[in-house]
Order: structure tokens, then C-alpha cells, then sequence
């Protein structure tokens, strides 16, 4: 039986260390494109033209998604952990920047095509 139970947690630790080196590169490949979608605000803001040239810049990024709103735009990218996880990004990017930050990270989360934009099932108090 130890034998047993000691294979098994070697296969547990196995799975573990290939789900984290999967979320680092998932995180790093985000963050990569995050450094991009920076660098395009700021040639946005040297232009003079952020409004303009930011919105075409970003859209140009394949499954990246740019929403307009007061204090500037919302910028929103999955990228694949694996077959079953993605790592969401939500970012605020200003048309003004505030105290020299140009952008603000809203959400970085890891999440499921089938549970994200839900919440959890909760018992309502009815049989």
C-alpha cells in the first residue's frame, strides 16, 4: 500500500510542476503582449493622438478586444494555459496617464470556458 500511496503522490507532484510551468509561460506569453500593448500607448501619447492610433494599434493583436470608456480604454486578452485553462487579462489603459502610469491591470486570473462569467452554485435556502 505505501508503494502505492508513494507512486501516487509522485504522479500528483509531476502534475502539479507541469500545471505551474504551464501557468509561467501562459503568465509570461500575457505579459509579453501587456509590454506590447504598453509600448503602443506610448507611442500613442508621444503622437498626441492616443484616441486614435491606440484603439487601431491594439485591435491589430489576434483575440485582443478594446472598449472605450471615460477615463480612456479597456483592454481584455485570453491567453491558453492549457486545453482547459486560460489566463484572462483586463487593462485599463489611459487616455491621461495617472502619476506616469499608463495603464492599470484589472484582472489576471486564471479561469475555465465553462465557469468564467459565472459564479458559484449556491444553496438558496429551498429544497
Amino acid at each position: 500500500l505505501s508503494f502505492q500511496e508513494a507512486d501516487s503522490g509522485n504522479a500528483l507532484t509531476e502534475r502539479n510542476a507541469a500545471f505551474t510551468a504551464e501557468y509561467y509561460a501562459a503568465d509570461a506569453k500575457a505579459k509579453q503582449l501587456l509590454m506590447e500593448l504598453d509600448e503602443a500607448a506610448f507611442a500613442g501619447h508621444q503622437s498626441s493622438f492616443f484616441e486614435d492610433d491606440f484603439p487601431a494599434l491594439a485591435s491589430g493583436y489576434d483575440g485582443v478586444s478594446v472598449t472605450p470608456v471615460p477615463e480612456g480604454f479597456r483592454v481584455s486578452y485570453d491567453t491558453a494555459i492549457n486545453d482547459r485553462l486560460s489566463l484572462s487579462s483586463e487593462i485599463m489603459f489611459y487616455t491621461t496617464p495617472l502619476n506616469g502610469r499608463r495603464y492599470d491591470i484589472v484582472k489576471w486570473s486564471s479561469s475555465s470556458p465553462d465557469t468564467q462569467d459565472s459564479g458559484p452554485a449556491l444553496w438558496d435556502g429551498e429544497f
